[in-house]
């Protein structure tokens, strides 16, 4: 029910370990209208020698 006429949908992405926010990182679909969504992701490695070290430094 993504809007006023209780119609549609409302697709939410988060991680799997996440509740999902409802104001934020959300996709409304309507019934009847071809929708589209591109995503990008981005991944953060780390080398074995910075492992020792706490996040935060």
């Amino acid at each position: 029910m993504c809007n006023p006429y209780g119609s549609g949908f409302k697709i939410f992405l988060h991680h799997p370990a996440d509740l999902p926010h409802s104001s934020a990182y959300s996709y409304a679909a309507l019934p009847g209208q071809l929708s589209s969504l591109a995503l990008t992701f981005h991944s953060t490695t780390t080398s074995q020698n910075l492992r020792k070290y706490h996040p935060e430094v």
